[in-house]
């Protein structure tokens, strides 16, 4: 009788300490996949984040903040080593006209369109970003002044043949310039 209920009391242990297992196990598993979930929603929100912090909330290119961080690096780049860049600074020519006499939503559809028409345009390994207002900076890596300016000249082209909502040629004028040892980040401006 003894044996008998010691083969239960084993028997009904083993089947408690398997469906505690098995509960404890599925617990674990499922505190695992939402860690997992909550994981990968947050780096896809960092990614959000970080997204928005360099980017310009209206034309969608790059912001200043991000051009800096890129002109910092490239000028570094440089110093250190035989490696050149260029840069251009594009300003929409007559831009305020625009505003004034189409209004400032059309002003922004405008400068939507030449941010867009910049960023196709130009090479993937070029920086495009907007520096202020109706003013752009091209970050052209590993490329001498001449190159530049045969990006400019398409640029040029480009722009005067696309089709605005104002149905007006928009034009561009551009400055240009390239790493000259001694440069910091404000002289290849103002020399731009």
């Amino acid at each position: 009788m003894i044996t008998q209920l010691f083969i239960q009391v084993n028997i009904s242990s083993i089947i408690n300490i398997a469906g505690a297992t098995a509960g404890l196990t599925f617990v674990i598993r499922y505190f695992e996949t939402a860690k997992t979930d909550a994981i990968n929603a947050l780096e896809e929100k960092n990614e959000e984040l970080e997204k928005l912090i360099v980017t310009d909330h209206l034309t969608g290119i790059y912001n200043r903040l991000k051009l800096d961080d890129v002109l910092n690096f490239e000028l570094n780049k440089a110093l250190a080593d035989t490696y050149t860049f260029s840069i251009i600074v594009a300003d929409i020519d007559n831009f305020k006209r625009i505003n004034d006499i189409f209004g400032h939503l059309t002003g922004d559809s405008v400068l939507i369109d030449v941010a867009n028409i910049l960023k196709n345009s130009c090479r993937k390994t070029d920086i495009v970003g907007r520096w202020g207002g109706e003013e752009f900076i091209i970050i052209c890596t590993q490329t001498d002044k001449a190159k530049a300016k045969q990006l400019c000249e398409k640029l040029i082209r480009v722009i005067s043949e696309h089709e605005y909502t104002i149905n007006e040629r928009i034009t561009m004028s551009f400055g240009v310039t390239e790493f000259l040892n001694g440069d910091s980040v404000d002289s290849l401006i103002m020399r731009a």
